[in-house]
């Protein structure tokens, strides 16, 4: 199933994942930049700027629910804008947003690949309001397929 919406983030049921297990953070990055890959919403070095920002800007963030993450890179990188999105079944640690020195453990992890740097502003409005919502999170966490996902954020952006 695959949406896309008002925000021209295209949700699709096959860019995501739920309930994963990962050894850490740089797998789940890459599973996710690859799925954006292969479905050609991305270009090849989308992975590895994913990777170069995380180090320099972490996307870590805790909730009162979970930790969620938001890896994302300059729009260079994308063909066409899409949003990725894991459920983990396990924690894995990414650095913090706001002190980079700290350690978040991630249960969540929404990937946005934008490709129009005026719609960035947008997206991330809609996601903080998914960060902010426990109910929405609790869903996020406890949904078991896919689609259940797609059709929910599709709502949201």
């Amino acid at each position: 199933m695959s949406v896309k919406c008002t925000s021209d983030l295209n949700i699709d049921s096959e860019l995501i994942i739920v309930k994963e297990h990962v050894r850490d953070r740089e797998e789940i990055l890459a599973k996710l930049a690859g799925l954006l890959y292969h479905k050609g919403y991305v270009k090849e070095s989308f992975l590895s700027a994913v990777l170069k920002r995380e180090q320099e800007f972490p996307t870590g963030l805790q909730t009162r629910i979970t930790g969620v993450a938001i890896p994302h890179t300059d729009s260079e990188h994308v063909v066409r804008p899409a949003l990725a999105v894991a459920t983990l079944a396990s924690p894995v640690q990414f650095h913090s947003m706001e002190l980079p020195e700290k350690r978040i453990p991630v249960e969540i992890v929404l990937m946005l690949a934008i490709k129009k740097a005026e719609a960035q502003l947008d997206v991330l409005k809609r996601v903080m309001g998914i960060l902010n919502n426990e109910k929405l999170l609790r869903f996020l966490l406890s949904a078991s397929k896919p689609d259940q996902l797609a059709t929910t954020l599709a709502d949201i952006f």
